[in-house]
């Protein structure tokens, strides 16, 4: 269906527009996430210490679960197919650099030849791959 309310603009115009959209988005979701992180962190804490119960994080986790699905349900509703590849490629990278990481990590371990897997840095590795492939198909490096 067409947007009437853009049919007097630019194609120009309109790309601007979204864009300004997109990154509005974005930036208030990447807020609210923080916020929500800080939040989770300082009630996790708080809880460690006893000064909140601890089964405060249960519903905190699952309200966080539920915001998560939303959010990226919501994501993928409002972007291109071409931003849809960008993610599908990134997400791929990132989940075949994780598997390999820690499959090989697992086996050299095994072997005696490392210490157990360290879970953090092979996802902080995998996330880095798949912010890389995102920024190298989002800047057309490819």
């Amino acid at each position: 269906m067409t947007d009437m309310n853009s049919a007097g603009l630019s194609g120009e115009e309109r790309l601007k527009n979204r864009r300004r959209a997109y990154w509005k988005y974005i930036g208030w979701a990447m807020g609210i996430a923080f916020v929500a992180g800080v939040g989770g962190g300082v009630l996790a804490i708080l809880a460690v210490k006893g000064v909140v119960p601890a089964w405060i994080l249960y519903p905190l986790t699952a309200v966080t679960l539920i915001a998560f699905a939303w959010f990226s349900y919501d994501y993928f509703r409002r972007i291109d197919e071409l931003d849809l590849l960008d993610n599908l490629w990134a997400t791929t990278v990132g989940f075949y650099v994780y598997f390999a990481l820690e499959i090989c990590w697992l086996l050299f371990n095994r072997a005696g030849l490392t210490p157990p897997p360290d879970d953090i840095a092979v996802l902080g590795i995998s996330m880095l791959a798949l912010v890389l492939t995102y920024g190298w198909r989002k800047l057309r490096w490819n």
